[in-house]
């Protein structure tokens, strides 16, 4: 008898330990929508009577458990309604009452009144996130970021501080590098935002702003700045995939795959990921909160330390990885479950998955009730219900004869696609028709990544090398997910339509349904099944309980006595072949680079094997010589500069450093070279002269022409620039490099017929400064400009006329000061960009 009772006694207690919170959790869904959707006088009546009605419950519940047992025999179900409806008024006391405070400040400031108005308003703004590049399929950079608005001006001068800070999202085209907290005032315009948002209005700044008060980048914001800047440098070593789009996908998902961040993402690669699917692998998610987790519980249990130490240094370390990649609900909601799940281990209680999802929806609701309406809030809870729901019993309806790696792969992949119907289908009008297919490609690829990328976060700082060790082989990798994503967007009938409002929603909600009913049924028929689908509960359980990165791996590749050896076997060889085949140059297939040297010109063309010619040197020798490193130039065959100014030859020296300079050319209005010689005579050259480079003999690849002579006397410094026209033969491409040739010598030398007509790639004269002439774009019609300019100069260059002029003729505009120094190569279809 007792055993039989020790045997049962577990499924008893199975059932209600899934679904009791359900009620709760469900009911605060409800009030938390009904809460964000009534206007604010309503919400004062509705939290009074969930107040009384919270008090009522609690004192017949108070009652009834004092009560003779004999008197309330018979009525366990009732005192569990009540207790559920006690608990859900209270909740909703707390989250109306916050809800309407909310909603009575920003009525109250009348915010609605800027909106409708469409003008323009001064507004002192706070920045609660350090504010994010973005860059849209034609170029255009902005920045973005949540904020607040703290007060507004009026016509008088005087700031009117607002009773409650109104949350905005900000925009700006202008760079904006401040930390979170930073105060800043400023001209800005107002638009209406999405219904049932936090967010009250769309802020555009029009102008520049005035800082007020400044906080500097947190040791978290710099720490995700310099996983940015190591993607960047991310380079393969071979020939031909530095200079592709794949690489650049690769590069841009290094940082968003380990910690959200999505700045380097442009507008193709964000389309690629949201059509074929995979756009929740550019945003941190529970898989990274489960693997920093299970990694610190792993090596704390090999150090045999006590359980609450466990606890508690994985809890630590969850938080600081939450820290790092912010405050994002899809985080919150993972953060939130791993720390329950932590501490229901500890309690002994550790054997329930279902529930942890249902505890973390009900506190972050109650931290913050907007994060109902908050489309990745959905998506995350929906797609995490779906695989604990789903994903065993469905993996098991696939035959014996499927591996088993694809069968779980596949099955998490329809769960959560399924799940996320009800949301994703009515919120966007579309589905990804392609999405489990691309899931299932991409599961190899992404624990490694997650790994990896993880594991190298802490030497991201400190440890420079180390972390670029570590992320080489991330790189590759995440060329694999971005050509996933961005083959499978390009595949025909990539979205599905479907339709909004009230009609996608139950839609989705019944094929929801009609999947629940048939996974039931199905897994109902066969014993076998049973036992298969218990078994994999228990897996499912221990991830969720332990963390353990172990068990991830064990769930995924069988019970395998060497699963553990060859996950770090695998870890190691990637490691390895990062360290054996990392680059020290770009390769040879860059045509044209140009040199980020702060305030200063510095160009090289490439003209074979560790062979170059180089345009202006900068002003910093430094600067010069690191830049020619990096592109592995050796031998320059020639150094032309364009006139005698500090910013265009005061590099020399970094390019004859451990270098042979063939040939030197120079520019001027003076009589005598101030440029440092350095062992080669300068020389001065012809109006017309043709100099020839690279290929063999009678068949160069590049070739330059002088358009105008070296030394012109009785002009300015400026105007007596030297304008180079080069021709790459094998590309057909035509590139004029024009100095600081100003308006009046530019007229002139175009009235004679001395500039080409049809020009490629146009050097921007005096990093594009007013007087190079906004006409020259117009007359050019370049498809590429090139802008060498330095980050926060004191001259405003480039001037917004001039940038304005190049993106109305449609070229795309390459800037050092946002880019920093950038390689080119042409194709056929026309140019590649890329950054080192």
């Amino acid at each position: 008898m007792t055993n039989s009772s020790s045997n049962h006694s577990p499924s008893r207690r199975k059932s209600p330990g899934d679904w009791r919170l359900v009620p709760l959790t469900a009911g605060l869904v409800l009030v938390t929508l009904l809460a964000v959707v009534l206007p604010e006088p309503q919400l004062a009546l509705f939290w009074r009577i969930g107040l009384a009605i919270a008090l009522t419950a609690g004192g017949y519940l108070w009652w009834a458990y004092r009560s003779p047992l004999e008197t309330c025999r018979g009525r366990r179900w009732l005192r569990m309604s009540i207790l559920h409806v006690a608990l859900i008024c209270a909740a909703s006391v707390i989250v109306v009452s916050s809800v309407a405070a909310q909603k009575s400040s920003w009525d109250e400031a009348n915010f609605r009144h800027y909106m409708s108005e469409q003008q323009s308003f001064r507004a002192v703004i706070e920045l609660s996130q350090q504010p994010q590049k973005r860059t849209n399929q034609f170029g255009q950079t902005s920045y973005e970021a949540a904020a607040h608005v703290l007060a507004l001006q009026h016509r008088n001068g005087v700031d009117q501080p607002v009773k409650s800070a109104w949350p905005v999202w900000l925009r700006s085209d202008q760079p904006l590098t401040y930390g979170a907290g930073t105060v800043v005032r400023g001209i800005v315009l107002a638009q209406e935002p999405p219904s049932l948002s936090r967010i009250q209005a769309f802020v555009t700044v029009r102008g520049p702003v005035e800082v007020l008060s400044e906080q500097d980048p947190d040791i978290f914001e710099r720490l995700r700045e310099r996983l940015l800047e190591l993607g960047r440098e991310h380079r393969t070593g071979f020939d031909g995939i530095d200079a592709s789009t794949e690489h650049q996908r690769g590069s841009a998902l290094i940082a968003s795959m380990i910690v959200g961040d999505t700045s380097e993402h442009d507008e193709q690669l964000r389309t690629d990921m949201k059509v074929s699917g995979l756009s929740h692998l550019s945003a941190v998610s529970g898989a990274n909160c489960a693997l920093v987790f299970g990694v610190v519980t792993t090596l704390m249990r090999r150090l045999r330390l006590p359980m609450w130490l466990q606890m508690l240094a994985s809890s630590v370390a969850l938080i600081l990885f939450i820290l790092v990649v912010g405050f994002e609900p899809s985080v919150l909601r993972a953060g939130v479950m791993g720390l329950v799940g932590a501490i229901a281990v500890f309690a002994g209680r550790g054997r329930k998955t279902l529930p942890l999802l249902y505890v973390a929806c009900i506190g972050l609701l109650l931290f913050d009730p907007w994060y109902v309406t908050d489309l990745a809030f959905q998506l995350s809870v929906a797609a995490t219900w779906g695989i604990i729901v789903w994903g065993t019993a469905l993996s098991n309806l696939f035959p014996v004869w499927v591996p088993r790696i694809l069968a779980q792969a596949t099955a998490v992949a329809v769960a959560a696609t399924i799940a996320t119907i009800p949301v994703l289908g009515p919120a966007t009008g579309a589905l990804p028709t392609h999405s489990v297919a691309a899931n299932v490609l991409v599961t190899p690829l992404v624990p490694l990544i997650t790994l990896l990328g993880t594991a190298a976060l802490p030497f991201v700082l400190w440890l420079p090398a180390l972390a670029k060790v570590l992320l080489y082989p991330v790189g590759w990798l995440t060329i694999g997910v971005g050509a996933v994503g961005h083959f499978s967007a390009g595949l025909p009938g990539a979205l599905l339509p479907w339709p909004e409002g009230s009609l996608g929603y139950g839609l989705g909600m019944l094929i929801v349904l009609l999947v629940a009913i048939s996974t039931h049924v199905l897994s109902r028929r066969s014993q076998a099944l049973d036992r298969n689908r218990a078994e994999g509960i228990r897996t499912m359980i221990r991830i969720v309980r332990y963390g353990s990165v172990g068990n991830w791996f064990r769930f995924h590749l069988g019970r395998s006595s060497g699963w553990l050896a060859a996950t770090i076997i695998a870890c190691c060889c990637l490691i390895g072949l990062g360290v054996w085949l990392r680059p020290t140059g770009l390769g040879s297939n860059w045509h044209l680079a140009v040199c980020d040297v702060g305030q200063g010109d510095m160009f090289v063309m490439n003209t074979g094997a560790d062979q170059a010619v180089v345009i202006d040197a900068g002003p910093d020798p430094q600067a010069a010589d690191q830049c020619l490193k990096e592109l592995g130039v050796t031998h320059v065959e020639h150094l032309f500069i364009s006139h005698q100014h500090t910013d265009h030859y005061g590099g020399v020296e970094g390019v004859f450093r451990d270098r042979a300079v063939a040939a030197l050319s120079v520019g001027t209005a003076e009589k005598h070279v101030q440029i440092p010689q350095l062992g080669t005579q300068p020389r001065f050259p012809r109006q017309g002269e043709r100099f020839t480079f690279g290929g063999e003999a009678g068949t160069p690849h590049v070739t330059v022409t002088a358009l105008t002579p070296g030394r012109k006397p009785h002009h300015t410094e400026n105007n007596a620039s030297l304008v180079l026209h080069v021709h790459l033969k094998h590309e057909d491409v035509s590139l004029l490099f024009t100095g600081d040739l100003e308006e009046e010598e530019f007229n002139r030398l175009q009235a004679n017929r001395m500039i080409p007509e049809n020009i490629d790639v146009l050097k921007v004269a005096h990093h594009g400064a007013r007087n190079g002439s906004a006409r020259v774009p117009q007359l050019l019609g370049p498809s590429l400009a090139l802008i060498s300019v330095g980050a926060d100069n004191d001259y405003g260059h480039p001037h917004p006329e001039i940038v304005a002029a190049l993106k109305e003729e449609q070229a795309h505009v390459v800037r050092t000061d946002e880019l920093g120094s950038v390689w080119v190569q042409f194709t056929d279809n026309g140019f590649l960009v890329g950054q080192f």
